[in-house]
Formats: C-alpha cells, structure tokens, sequence
C-alpha cells in the first residue's frame, strides 16, 4: 500500500474550493472537494505551464487559466 501523506483536514477544504499542496519529493499536487467527494490530480496543466490551481472550478470541471482547456 502507497505511503499516506496528510495533507488537511477535510473540514478545511469547502465544497466547490480546490487547493494545492507540494508535498516532499512529489510533484504538486490539487485537492479538490467535489460535494464533499474529495480528488487528487497533478496540478501542472497538460497542455502548457500553468498551473491548474489558478483555474476555475464548474460543475465537475476544472478550466485551465493559460488557455482554458478543461478536465
């Protein structure tokens, strides 16, 4: 089993919000609470360098703030 790293408390992150973490030795990383249904992505965009925390959340989807792809 992957080792846990803990991040936040879960009350921390509201539904809808999104935040980053750097975790040691990792790439960064984006938390997002989706109705309170929590997701782990790579925060880097997969199209250009930007990252995906400086984006936008709709609905499920979350839009890249260099050219506005989603995912």
């Amino acid at each position: 089993m992957p080792e846990r790293i803990p991040l936040c408390q879960s009350d921390s992150v509201a539904p809808g919000e999104m935040v980053r973490f750097e975790p040691p030795g990792m790439d960064p990383i984006l938390l997002i609470n989706d109705g309170g249904e929590f997701h782990l992505i790579e925060d880097d965009c997969t199209h250009g360098l930007a990252s995906l925390a400086d984006g936008r959340i709709e609905g499920h989807l979350i839009f890249c703030p260099l050219h506005g792809g989603s995912f």
